[in-house]
């Protein structure tokens, strides 16, 4: 009877012991990070652009220009409305950007002023030329910085 009884009690203890856990999951482990995007090349965005310059915040077209880009950093220019044609120079890329310097010329935007200096950062998506830029103005009091967008599509 001593034999029974304790199978029993080693049979009751065993179905009411737990599990023991699954092991936890590994978190050390790294996610894959997201693609870089493609490296653009001056050769990728050759040609000729028509570009909408916009507020920041706003889709409304402030004026427009033509940029015409080349695989020589030094054959970039763009047409204003009014007829100047801008030299760009400082052409430079760096990964998925195209970054470029130009002034001064009269500003497009603000009437009767110059900017003496215009910093743009272009990106290549969806098969527009995407582009931020900051103008800076000559004035004769405290520095006049705006921001701008740039929209260009190919011709």
């Amino acid at each position: 009877m001593r034999v029974n009884t304790l199978v029993g009690i080693a049979l009751v203890a065993a179905g009411c012991s737990t599990r023991e856990a699954p092991p936890a999951a590994d978190t050390t482990t790294v996610a894959a990070a997201p693609a870089e995007a493609a490296a653009t090349s001056l050769e990728s965005v050759a040609g000729t652009w028509n570009f909408r310059v916009m507020p920041m915040d706003k889709d409304t077209t402030l004026t427009t220009h033509v940029l015409t880009a080349s695989a020589d950093p030094a054959g970039w220019s763009f047409l204003q409305p009014s007829g100047e044609n801008v030299k760009v120079r400082d052409v430079t890329v760096s990964g998925d950007s195209i970054t470029t310097v130009a002034g001064p010329f009269t500003s497009g935007v603000r009437a009767k002023m110059t900017v003496k200096d215009l910093r743009t950062v272009y990106r290549l998506q969806d098969g527009k030329l995407i582009g931020v830029a900051t103008a800076k103005y000559e004035t004769t009091g405290a520095d006049s910085v705006r921001q701008f967008r740039f929209e260009g599509t190919r011709q």
